[in-house]
C-alpha cells in the first residue's frame, strides 16, 4: 500500500459527520440526514510510524443546519493501518454529534468512509447511528495540508429523542446554579 493510500485511509476518515434529524419521532427511532462539507486536512505530529492528520470542516445538513466538524486519525505508515480515528460534529447551537471513523481508500484523492455515531450532547445525548462519507481531496492523500470535500447519507437517532431538548436542558442548569 502506498502512502498516499495509507495517509488516505486516515485523511479520509477526516471528515465526517453526521448529525441530524429533528422532527417528530419517538425516542430511538433513527431519521435520515445528508449533507455537504467543505474543509482541510493537517498535520499534526509523526513519530515513526505513527502519523497524526487532524481535520476541520464546514457544512450544512438537512435537519440539523449549519456545523462545523473537527476530528484526528494515527496512520501508521509501515503496515497503513488507520485507528483512533474520530470526529465532533458541532452545531450552531452547541449540540455535539460523536463520531468514530473508518475508511476505504478508493483512488489516492478519493475514499469512502464509514461513521458509526457514538453519542453526543445536547439533544444529541445518547445518540446513535451511522453513515457513509464520500471524500474527495484537492490533491493526493499523503500533501498536507490538503482541501476536501465530502458529502454523507445515513442515519441518526432522532433528536431528542433522549427527552432532552434544548428547552428541557435549561431547567437543569438552573438547578445546578442553584446547588452550586
Amino acid at each position: 500500500m502506498s502512502l498516499k493510500k495509507k495517509s488516505g485511509v486516515g485523511m479520509l476518515v477526516v471528515l465526517s459527520t453526521v448529525l441530524a434529524g429533528s422532527g417528530v419521532a419517538k425516542a430511538g427511532d433513527q431519521v435520515p440526514f445528508k449533507g455537504s462539507e467543505t474543509g482541510v486536512q493537517i498535520f499534526l505530529d509523526f513519530v515513526f510510524p505513527l502519523l497524526t492528520v487532524g481535520f476541520t470542516s464546514s457544512g450544512n445538513g438537512t435537519q440539523v443546519g449549519n456545523y462545523t466538524t473537527e476530528g484526528s486519525v494515527v496512520i501508521n505508515v509501515v503496515t497503513g493501518e488507520a485507528f483512533d480515528a474520530h470526529a465532533t460534529l458541532t452545531a450552531a447551537n452547541g449540540d455535539q454529534v460523536f463520531v468514530d471513523l473508518d475508511s476505504l481508500p478508493l483512488t489516492p484523492t478519493t475514499s469512502l468512509i464509514t461513521g458509526t455515531i457514538t453519542g453526543g450532547t445536547g439533544r444529541f445525548e445518547g445518540a446513535t447511528g451511522g453513515y457513509e462519507y464520500f471524500l474527495e481531496t484537492e490533491f493526493p492523500s499523503d500533501v498536507l495540508p490538503n482541501p476536501f470535500t465530502g458529502t454523507w447519507s445515513g442515519t441518526i437517532s432522532s433528536p431528542g429523542s433522549n427527552g432532552r431538548t434544548e428547552a428541557s436542558a435549561e431547567p437543569d442548569a438552573l438547578i445546578r446554579q442553584r446547588v452550586d
